[in-house]
């Protein structure tokens, strides 16, 4: 229903005038309204705002068609618009900018921002045509151009070294480059890197050259995205407090060409970055020759508490997590097999990972000294049970009296990480000292001292 004026009663709920159009559907019911331009009342009159308009083929001078006629209409922003993440971001400019300065281009950026050159970063000031960044924003936000000061890129040349190299995309999602002179995926950046099929405009990515080259990225005539084939591999999804995640892979083969796994170099340093210490993203291991070796993986600017979710797709293997203290000593230890996830707690420097036929089982029983020491609220130390029996962990103070039970029953064999919050069993906080954790299993028995400082 069209109407030029004030509108029929029914159809809008006030006495607006306007261009208007009511829709309903064939069912009868109530009238749904839409400006012809979009408005907002401000101050008890309606004006145009937001620089937005309902764009429709729809004609008022004509006749409405009738009944089960189907339109599409759509709201048109003078803007475009790219949403930013906080904290570090990989950046470009999508379109020609008359000021191409970092405060310009994103009013949000805070700090310095950083360009890949020889290897290394250099701070600028700036952005040009084609290269990437990282930059970084004070909050999540969204990063708006004005459609009438932009002219977004449909085509770009980019010059790429031997080596790594960050770059710049056109002004519309287009598949990721490949071949050519690049030796790896395309990566990107989302407070942790991924394997990017597509390229998002104002976004940069990294790509390895095995020699200096160009790549060209058009809005036309791109090939469908290459899919890479990481659901095949056993996958690790390690997140922090701040929901900040990486994915790291395994897989039994030993012919696999490791080099085209390799992850680009290290974002800035308080910036979220989870990697094996090889500084791939995947690993490999020959099932024949395990345990054959440990893959340490390196931590940058995590905040604890570590979620580590798991898939193992072998399921002839298990995988034995070592936790690593600054010292590079061993603090805490888990099993994994199949599919689940562990959770690290304390602050730690790094962790390991062992690969094992089946699942791993120590040799002997062992109970692990707690970590941290002192602590406050809580500590965590391992359990080690090489054969399924019955465990006993107890928690006694400086006079020998029982404060808190820990275990008690029948344990299956592998590494177990027990946790003690500093409570007795009636649910009460112990005062500050030292106390005495015990095990016994068996034939077993082993205490460890263990102080609580408030």
């Amino acid at each position: 229903e069209f109407c030029y004026g004030p509108l029929l009663t029914g159809t809008f709920a006030g006495t607006d005038t306007g261009a208007m159009i009511g829709i309903k559907d064939i069912w009868g019911g109530y009238y749904h309204q839409l400006d012809v331009g979009l408005w907002e009342k401000t101050g008890g009159s309606m004006k145009t705002g937001n620089n937005l308009q309902v764009v429709t083929n729809l004609n008022p001078l004509r006749d409405w068609p009738g009944n089960g006629t189907r339109y599409r209409i759509f709201v048109v922003s003078n803007f475009y618009e790219f949403p930013k993440r906080k904290g570090w971001n990989m950046v470009s400019i999508p379109g020609e900018l008359e000021d191409t300065t970092v405060t310009s281009v994103f009013p949000n950026a805070i700090g310095t921002t950083w360009e890949w050159v020889g290897g290394s970063y250099v701070a600028r000031s700036s952005y040009t045509r084609g290269k990437g960044y990282w930059t970084k924003f004070a909050a999540t936000s969204i990063q708006r151009f004005d459609r009438e000061k932009i002219k977004l890129f449909n085509n770009l040349t980019v010059n790429v070294q031997e080596g790594w190299n960050m770059f710049g995309t056109v002004g519309s999602e287009i598949p990721a480059p490949s071949g050519g002179v690049l030796i790896s995926p395309a990566y990107g950046y989302e407070a942790g890197y991924y394997v990017a099929s597509i390229l998002k405009p104002s976004q940069s990515y990294w790509v390895k050259a095995n020699a200096a080259g160009a790549i060209n990225l058009s809005v036309t005539g791109q090939q469908k995205p290459v899919a890479e084939k990481f659901n095949e591999f056993s996958s690790l999804i390690i997140t922090d407090k701040f929901g900040q995640g990486q994915t790291l892979y395994l897989a039994d083969n030993s012919d696999l060409n490791l080099a085209v796994y390799e992850m680009p170099p290290q974002p800035p340093q308080d910036a979220f970055d989870v990697r094996y210490a090889s500084s791939r993203i995947l690993e490999a291991y020959n099932y024949n020759e395990l345990p054959s070796v440990e893959f340490p993986v390196l931590l940058q600017a995590v905040e604890f508490p570590l979620t580590i979710s798991y898939n193992l797709k072998d399921e002839r293997i298990g995988l034995l997590l070592k936790e690593i203290d600054h010292d590079g000593k061993e603090v805490g230890t888990y099993s994994l097999n199949g599919d689940g996830k562990v959770t690290l707690t304390s602050p730690v420097a790094r962790f390991s990972l062992t690969v094992t036929q089946g699942k791993p089982i120590p040799k002997e029983f062992a109970l692990g000294q707690n970590y941290p020491n002192p602590f406050n609220p809580t500590t965590r130390f391992t359990v080690e049970m090489p054969k399924a029996a019955y465990l006993d962990v107890v928690v006694y103070d400086i006079l020998g009296r029982k404060v808190a039970t820990l275990f008690n029953g029948e344990k299956d064999a592998g590494y177990h990480t027990m946790t003690w919050n500093g409570q007795n069993d009636q649910g009460n906080s112990v005062p500050s000292g030292i106390y005495f954790v015990r095990m016994v299993s068996e034939k077993f028995n082993s205490v460890r001292k263990v102080m609580l400082l408030k």
